[in-house]
């Protein structure tokens, strides 16, 4: 049921520039995740 509230123009409206950040601050994220994960697999061989 929240996702019909957030669904509404005006939520989106205003969350659209927040929902940009967080979608660059996860892929920040997930870069630096990968990159450890991929150097330790490196590592081990």
């Amino acid at each position: 049921m929240q996702l019909v509230r957030a669904m509404k123009p005006e939520t989106v409206k205003r969350a659209g520039e927040n929902e940009w950040i967080w979608m660059k601050e996860i892929l920040a994220l997930f870069s630096v995740f990968w990159k450890m994960v991929f150097l330790k697999f490196e590592w081990m061989r």
